[in-house]
């Protein structure tokens, strides 16, 4: 059962923490198929892989993060649409079928 499968019938995820998370750029792609949501600072590519399943501030400054942290732990409704955004932005743009065309067309152009 993937992770995904594990979400919709009201399980945890496998292998990772869930719940609210600062994301460093690293992890997002992967987080995206996973319960939880992202805030992250607005550094390289981090808002165009986030796109509008997460948090993004353009500055660093630790009250805002904090703040955005504590919307998602106390508001179900927000939690549960980012995650889902997270899930489609996934499914969309990140899948290995996905990335596996985009990564054929680039090399396709170099021949």
């Amino acid at each position: 059962m993937n992770n995904r499968q594990r979400r919709l019938r009201g399980l945890p995820p496998t292998g990772a923490a869930h719940g609210p998370r600062i994301s460093p750029s690293s992890r997002i792609v992967e987080g995206l198929d996973l319960p939880g949501n992202d805030t992250a600072y607005a550094s390289a590519a981090i808002p165009e892989t986030l796109g509008d399943a997460g948090i993004v501030w353009p500055e660093h400054n630790a009250l805002l993060m904090a703040e955005s942290i504590d919307r998602l732990i106390r508001d179900k409704s927000v939690r549960d649409a980012l995650g889902e955004r997270g899930y489609r932005r996934y499914e969309s743009t990140f899948t290995n079928r996905i990335v596996e065309r985009i990564f054929l067309q680039a090399m396709s152009k170099l021949k």
